[in-house]
């Protein structure tokens, strides 16, 4: 494409800018950045602090964007500052832990640095630097926490296969599939997709978009299919942008922002004490349902993502929702007052304006792209005004995601198509094939319905064998792009009312326990509410039994079968009988770490229980036990009753009653 020089000219301005504020040290430069002022957050004021090493607001993202100046202008200054920046990261990159994986704060980034470095600056000896960083790596895959694009092994993967073209290619593909796999197994299978706990405890549900979202997850699962042709990475990113589909607000042609901004900020700043204590009194701000338009939370960064999985799979529903996010960005354009870095500003956003651009063919996005960069000229470099960046008060920093060397790699981008992104790494075709096993798809699908319905569907198997297959018909092929176990849940329900009645007795009772746990996840919204309870729900030890009234804590129920189907399932065939004994079994379903769990329970413990689904008094729940249990003798009661306390303090330790006395305050409710 023909090279606008007016955008090359706007990027070489802000390099040399950089080039001059570099503080060296011999061969070694870093700069001055701006970040938050944490001991004193209310002020919301940036400081000043040297730059480390990462690539989010360290040296090796600043090198990145010097090493594309250099490689177009060939400048020796700034190649001088861009090895400098890199000589910083890299001196840092042998001190950082191998549990951290993520492209944005680990050794992963500064591998992507000195990568792309090398081949800026024709220095073939930095590959072999990358690889060292990326070496100690190797086994701690499993160990990521981070799991999003800036701190985990979303980021990491779509770098690492870029890595694997210009390394030798089996460090890097060993530790992408290490992290893919590593995704797959802390993913939460829920009802409508895939999500993954990337913000807790200060979000009310696991979190949407690029940067810490589902939408950056599905993504790196996506170039790793494309990498490796497993069907395991394509269906986990189908469910991951499944789960982000559901949120959609066709009114603010967007998706939400789940992050609780007040619960954050006092999790953040260390204040739990005062948090609990405003909890305690009532005053802690409800959640309020908010949006941002940017590459990291919003319509933009989820529009990437889109516009890549409609390039590599070619599905109209990607499409409609890369168009979507495409018209949310286009509006947020016309924002008033906001800055130009690329992780919440116009240079991101501008970036999927370019990607939409050329995959959906509509050429007016790149020229409303440079119309943006035209308008920051005239605001800011034009006139020698600060550029407005990221950071807190929009004070200048001279950092990638965050501040100068961004911005003028936005202008590189607008001034050619050669200048890659770095907001969404694209990955070549099959270059890891034959790395990972192929699994089929009907497979995948009913790997993910057993999570809610593999008790029952053997049972259908075993009592309706003549109509399973058109259960699994059903279950299986849902129409494209929707839930494999809402279709599923769905084909049970048609299923268990169609037999005989002394049938259907039997299909119900067997389908129960997992029916109430599936509707009882869809409920499940708000993952706070368990935070701020446990918050200020008091130590067991302090609670008088004698003086409280009780009642189980939302998400939990105590639930009944009439048959002991798990012991029938066992039986080999030829001793299994045709009806499973007719045995009381009580389960417990309950909610603990943001899921919806399922186990048995002792008679007991289910009388107990049982008695608590609505608010009673120790004393009224021992006289419903003994009731139950035709124990009426005062010496026996004494017993019972103890062992009713002990049972109610296990309940209570995890979290599955509230309480409420005089001596013990306990939040009856979310907020």
């Amino acid at each position: 494409m023909k090279h606008d020089d007016f955008f090359l000219d706007v990027a070489h301005r802000i390099g040399r800018r950089i080039v001059a504020q570099a503080l060296w040290d011999g061969d070694v430069c870093t700069w001055q950045v701006m970040r938050p002022d944490k001991a004193h957050p209310e002020l919301q004021r940036a400081l000043p602090e040297r730059a480390r090493g990462g690539f989010y607001q360290g040296t090796a993202g600043i090198a990145v964007f010097l090493g594309e100046l250099y490689r177009v202008t060939g400048e020796a200054g700034v190649g001088r500052a861009a090895d400098g920046a890199l000589r910083h990261a890299l001196a840092e990159a042998a001190q950082l832990p191998p549990s951290r994986c993520g492209f944005h704060n680990s050794r992963v980034g500064i591998a992507y640095a000195a990568a792309r470095i090398a081949a800026c600056l024709n220095q073939p000896d930095y590959l072999e630097r990358a690889e060292e960083i990326l070496r100690p790596l190797r086994g701690h895959e499993q160990r990521d926490r981070g799991l999003d694009v800036i701190g985990g092994a979303a980021g990491a993967i779509p770098v690492l296969l870029q890595l694997a073209e210009v390394l030798d290619p089996a460090l890097p593909l060993e530790l992408a599939v290490g992290l893919g796999n590593h995704l797959l197994r802390v993913a939460h299978r829920e009802p409508g997709g895939w999500s993954w706990d990337t913000m807790s405890p200060a979000a009310v549900r696991h979190g949407l978009g690029l940067a810490h979202g589902a939408a950056g997850i599905g993504h790196a699962l996506l170039e790793l299919y494309h990498a490796t042709g497993s069907n395991h990475y394509l269906y986990a990113a189908e469910q991951a942008f499944l789960y982000e589909r559901q949120f959609f607000v066709k009114e603010k042609v967007n998706w939400p922002d789940f992050r609780y901004h007040e619960l954050g900020q006092y999790y953040y700043a260390g204040r739990l004490d005062e948090l609990r204590e405003v909890v305690t009194d009532g005053l802690f701000p409800a959640y309020e349902l908010h949006f941002m338009r940017a590459w990291c939370h919003g319509a933009p960064g989820i529009g990437l993502t889109r516009l890549r999985a409609y390039e590599l799979l070619g599905e109209a529903v990607y499409k409609a929702e890369a168009e979507a996010a495409v018209q949310a960005t286009l509006q947020s354009l016309d924002l008033q007052g906001w800055n130009y870095s690329l992780c919440h500003g116009y240079g991101g956003n501008c970036d999927t304006l370019l990607d939409a651009a050329d995959i959906l063919k509509i050429p007016g996005l790149r020229a409303r792209a440079e119309a943006c960069g035209r308008q920051g000229w005239e605001a800011f470099e034009k006139i020698g005004r600060p550029w407005m960046c990221g950071t807190v008060g929009g004070a200048a920093d001279p950092s990638l995601m965050l501040g100068e060397a961004g911005i003028g790699y936005f202008y590189l981008r607008l001034y050619s198509s050669e200048t890659p992104s770095i907001l969404l790494l694209r990955t070549a075709e099959g270059i890891g094939r034959g790395v990972v096993a192929w699994c089929s798809h009907q497979t995948l699908q009913k790997g993910y319905v057993d999570t809610y319905f593999g008790r029952t569907l053997q049972v259908f198997r075993i009592l309706c064998p003549a109509r399973t297959p058109i259960i699994m018909d059903r279950a299986f092929l849902p129409p494209q792009h929707e839930s494999d176990v809402s279709a599923a849940y769905e084909a049970l329900c048609e299923a268990s009312e169609a037999p005989g009645e002394s049938l259907r007795s039997l299909l119900e009772d067997a389908f129960r326990p997992e029916r109430i746990r599936y509707e009882m996840a869809l409920a499940l919204t708000d993952f706070s509410e368990e935070t701020l309870a446990e918050l200020v729900r008091s130590p067991v030890d302090d609670v008088a039994w004698t003086d409280v009234v009780m009642e189980l804590a939302p998400h939990t129920r105590v639930v009944r079968s009439r048959w002991d189907w798990d012991a029938w399932i066992e039986l080999e065939e030829q001793d299994r009988p045709s009806r499973p004994e007719q045995k009381p079994v009580f389960w417990l379903l309950y909610r603990a770490g943001n899921k919806i769990h399922e186990r048995p329970l002792s008679l007991f413990a289910a009388l107990v229980l049982q008695h608590l689904e609505a608010s009673a008094s120790l004393e009224q729940v021992v006289l419903a036990v003994a009731a139950a249990l035709e124990d009426g003798d005062e010496a026996d009661r004494r017993q019972l009753r103890a062992m009713v306390v002990e049972q109610l303090k296990n309940a209570y330790r995890m979290g599955l009653l509230r309480c409420w006395a005089e001596r013990l305050v306990e939040m009856p409710a979310s907020p």
